[in-house]
């Protein structure tokens, strides 16, 4: 499905969305949603080389579509490059059900209970990683310069953003009335 704002937009008539820190992760809610709809399926293996190839597929796509999108705005405009994208929620999804079907049964007692923590831990990792994005650049401009040009600095930022939010997603989920929200 296009995104509205995109296709006005290419047909000389743009209607932007705007989010404000209230209403930002309303377009994300859907991967959740997502998540708690499939949760707990198990694909079979043709199944699961369709997703991989559907999945390679999409990626490769949005890879080629990001590169190329100067050259096809009537591409850009019904398939937007974003996080929400169609593209990108096929995508995440194949590749959520094919973690799934690694991962069913090849995990033990204690490593299950690792991932049951972290997967009810990134509610809150959603909530806060933004912040502490803003915070990390504020705090070490020069790092989060470097992070544009680099692939290291770039991997070292996302390092310590996601551990930086897991650290307080957990901590929150320890907080009697704060743990509702994480």
């Amino acid at each position: 499905m296009p995104s509205r704002p995109s296709v006005l937009g290419a047909a000389g008539s743009p209607r932007p969305i705007h989010l404000s820190a209230l209403t930002q992760w309303l377009p994300y809610v859907g991967y959740f949603v997502a998540g708690a709809a499939f949760a707990g399926i198990v694909v079979r293996r043709g199944q699961a080389l369709l997703l991989a190839l559907a999945a390679a597929a999409l990626l490769a796509f949005g890879i080629w579509e990001y590169g190329v999108s100067p050259a096809f705005p009537a591409v850009r405009a019904l398939l937007p490059v974003t996080y929400t994208s169609v593209v990108t929620a096929g995508a995440t999804i194949a590749i959520f059900l094919l973690a799934q079907r690694l991962f069913s049964g090849r995990v033990g007692p204690m490593a299950g209970k690792v991932w049951r923590t972290l997967s009810d831990a990134s509610f809150g990792v959603f909530l806060v990683h933004f912040a502490i994005l803003i915070a990390v650049r504020m705090l070490l401009p020069d790092f989060a310069r470097a992070a544009t040009s680099s692939i290291v600095a770039a991997v070292l930022l996302w390092l310590a953003v996601v551990t930086v939010s897991f650290a307080v997603s957990l901590t929150a989920r320890r907080i009697p009335f704060v743990r509702r929200v994480f």
